[in-house]
C-alpha cells in the first residue's frame, strides 16, 4: 500500500477497533485482500476508493457498523472473484452489497437495467447511503480518473438516477436529513464544478459524446 492508503487503512482500524464494530473489522482486511493489486487510473491503490468511502460516512454521520461494512465491501462482488458466500459479515450486509452490484443484463437497455439496480437501492436504507457515499467518492476523482466519455455518462447517470434517490431517501430517512442534506450539496456542487469543466470542451466534441452516451444508456 502507498503512504496515504496505509494511513487511510490504519485509521480505519483504529476507529472500528475503538467502537467495537465486528462486521467492519472482517470487512476492513477482506477488502484489503480482495483489492490486492488493482490499480485506479491515478495509480494509486484500488484500496482507497472503499477506504474513502467508508471515511467520509465516518466524517458526516454515517458511522454506523453496517454502513462501514458495507462501503469497505461494496465493490468486491463486482470487481473481484470474490462470492457473496465468502463474505463472513451479517446477512443484512452480504444483502446490503448485494443490492449495490450492479451486473449487466444483455436482455435490458443499459437504463433500464439501471433503473431496476437503483429501484432496488431505494428501497434499502444502508444500500442508498452507501451508494451517495460512493458516488460523491467517484465524483470528487472524476477529472483524474475518467475519459471524457465517461464523465459526462456518469453526470447524466447522476442527474438521472442519484438525484432521484437523494429526493427518495429525503421522504423515507427524515432522522436522517442533515447527512442527505450534506450528501445533496457535495453532490450537487461536484457535479456543477464538472459541467463547468467541460465548458472549456469544444462544444462539438461535447455535444456529440454526450449525444453518444445518452443513446448507449438507451440502448
Amino acid at each position: 500500500m502507498d503512504d496515504n492508503t496505509e494511513k487511510m487503512y490504519l485509521f480505519l482500524k483504529s476507529y472500528c477497533e475503538t467502537r467495537k464494530l465486528y462486521n467492519s473489522l472482517i470487512a476492513l482486511p477482506y477488502a484489503k485482500v480482495m483489492h490486492e493489486g488493482e490499480l485506479r487510473k491515478t495509480g494509486e491503490a484500488y484500496l482507497i476508493h472503499p477506504l474513502g468511502v467508508a471515511s467520509y460516512g465516518i466524517s458526516i454521520g454515517l458511522n454506523t457498523d453496517e454502513i462501514i461494512a458495507t462501503a469497505l465491501l461494496h465493490d468486491v462482488i463486482e470487481d473481484t472473484a470474490s462470492n457473496l458466500s465468502d463474505l463472513n459479515v451479517s446477512s443484512n450486509i452480504k444483502k446490503d452489497v448485494q443490492l449495490l452490484t450492479f451486473k449487466k443484463n444483455l436482455l435490458l437497455e443499459k437504463k433500464v437495467a439501471l433503473q431496476f439496480y437503483y429501484n432496488a437501492i431505494k428501497e434499502n436504507e444502508v444500500a442508498t447511503f452507501v451508494k451517495l457515499l460512493d458516488r460523491y467518492n467517484n465524483l470528487f476523482s472524476i477529472a483524474q480518473v475518467f475519459t471524457l466519455p465517461k464523465i459526462i455518462e456518469y453526470t447524466i447517470e447522476t442527474k438521472d438516477f442519484i438525484y432521484p434517490l437523494i429526493e427518495e431517501a429525503e421522504k423515507r430517512y427524515p432522522s436522517r436529513r442533515e447527512e442527505l442534506n450534506i450528501l445533496r450539496i457535495n453532490i450537487t456542487s461536484l457535479v456543477n464544478a464538472v459541467e463547468g469543466m467541460l465548458e472549456f470542451i469544444p462544444e462539438n466534441e461535447r455535444t456529440r459524446t454526450r449525444n453518444k452516451k445518452t443513446s448507449q444508456l438507451a440502448s
